[in-house]
């Protein structure tokens, strides 16, 4: 079984029956037991990742620097690869050609699960040890929150560390753009549009959007629209099967977005969201809604929060939090385990935690990170994150790449990909309901 995903972790599992064993596999809750130790050690620690953009590439260099720091008798090899289907394609030929690397990137839920439920029924042939000793002696249970932990375990096993958190529902805007202007920032859905209608007014593009990769369309439509129309724990019950493809809600999303996408770049389909986030950067676009690591994005590029760019919860989407999380495992039959094992233990601790996440944009999955060592914006994110998980655990919510199965949401970004051209509603809806039984029996009820 392989997996085809994209640049935010949307993956495909091969197979006409790969989600249905999945998810039948997932909710048996079968029991992993550890792996053999791998061939001869060696002194090299290999990482496989995708991150090439500026402030995700200086966040992983800091992070491995650190590792060098502390066990400088091992060698650490950044096999970083351009591309995150290539780098998937790369990490595949790996695992499966015999030679994996000590450790690689993966996202929560689906992305890493993949490797573990290998055989598509239970991990009886699992690529990835579990790393539950490790998880032990570290303490994560106590410091990692169990939300965080469940996008990174199967049948009470911990396969992964959870390195970061990321909030998908984050709008960033060129601050100085809206002082010319004298704009306020939006704090409902109803006034971002009226925002946007005031930039295009002015001659400034509103909304930079990059949809290479139709993910950002899915974003958009779910962890962005359909939460601030709806609510997070509408989004959340959609999302695990509880809902209804023609529900007036979700026509409403559909048709926010079509308003989104009236207010874009005409070149929106021609850009990466990188792409889109340099428009704003560079003062040619008001404002993006995109994942926080946008903001890794901004400092990489001499950008200034609160001076040049600023970043706020999406409008309308209040108190809801909508996350995913980056983590890396210990693959099955490694050269050099006990590096792994030390790197990941690196990347779990929480000094190996405040040195990445600051750089990156991202916020730290543990819970007693400094939080002094991280901007304003991200201090904000963690107290959002914090509160929501505290105050209301509905409003704490998986990314749509953790609660829908990749069959899904490849056929709905497919659909949202023509919706782009073609504006056609109706197809998108279709799609919707066509897949939605998909979603039922889900392991996150």
């Amino acid at each position: 079984m392989t997996a085809n995903c994209d640049d935010k972790g949307r993956c495909a599992l091969t197979g006409a029956a790969a989600t249905a064993t999945l998810v039948a596999a997932m909710a048996l809750g079968l029991a992993a037991c550890d792996g053999p130790a791998g061939p001869p050690a060696s002194s090299e620690v290999e990482v496989v990742s995708w991150w090439t953009e500026g402030g995700e590439a200086n966040a992983l260099q800091s992070l491995l620097t650190l590792f060098s720091n502390r066990y400088p008798h091992q060698k650490v090899i950044d096999a970083v690869v351009t591309g995150s289907n290539k780098a998937r394609e790369t990490i595949r030929n790996r695992m499966l050609g015999g030679q994996p690397p000590e450790t690689f990137q993966a996202n929560g839920g689906w992305g890493l699960l993949a490797w573990v439920l290998y055989n598509q029924r239970n991990e009886a042939d699992s690529k990835m040890e579990p790393i539950d000793s490790l998880a032990a002696e570290e303490g994560w249970n106590a410091v990692i929150p169990k939300p965080v932990l469940d996008t990174v375990s199967f049948g009470g096993h911990t396969y992964a560390v959870p390195l970061n958190i990321h909030r998908l529902n984050t709008l960033f805007f060129n601050k100085q753009l809206f002082i010319q202007y004298g704009i306020a920032e939006p704090k409902t859905l109803d006034q971002l549009f009226a925002v946007a209608a005031a930039f295009r007014d002015r001659g400034v593009t509103p909304i930079a959007l990059g949809a290479v990769e139709p993910w950002t369309l899915s974003l958009l439509l779910f962890e962005n629209l359909l939460v601030a129309r709806a609510g997070g724990p509408y989004y959340r019950d959609f999302l695990v099967g509880h809902g209804d493809a023609w529900a007036p809600e979700v026509a409403a999303a559909l048709e926010d977005l079509r308003t989104l996408l009236s207010f874009a770049n005409t070149n929106a389909t021609q850009l990466t969201w990188s792409g889109a986030v340099e428009l704003v950067r560079t003062g040619k676009a008001a404002m993006t809604i995109m994942g926080d690591w946008a903001k890794g994005y901004f400092l990489a590029n001499q950008g200034v929060p609160e001076v040049s760019f600023g970043e706020i919860a999406t409008p309308g989407t209040g108190a809801a939090f909508v996350f995913t999380t980056d983590t890396f495992g210990l693959p099955m039959g490694v050269r050099n385990r006990a590096g792994a094992l030390d790197l990941l233990r690196v990347f779990g601790s929480r000094e190996g935690q405040d040195t990445f996440n600051p750089i990156k944009g991202s916020i730290p999955a543990r819970k007693d990170a400094n939080v002094e060592a991280y901007d304003v914006m991200a201090q904000n994110n963690i107290n959002d994150f914090r509160d929501a998980a505290a105050a209301d655990p509905t409003m704490l919510v998986p990314a749509t790449a953790l609660l829908a199965p990749p069959e899904f949401t490849d056929a709905v970004e497919h659909a949202l990909a023509t919706f782009v051209v073609d504006g056609n509603a109706s197809a998108v809806l279709h799609t919707l309901d066509n897949w939605y039984d998909l979603l039922r029996p889900s392991p996150w009820q």
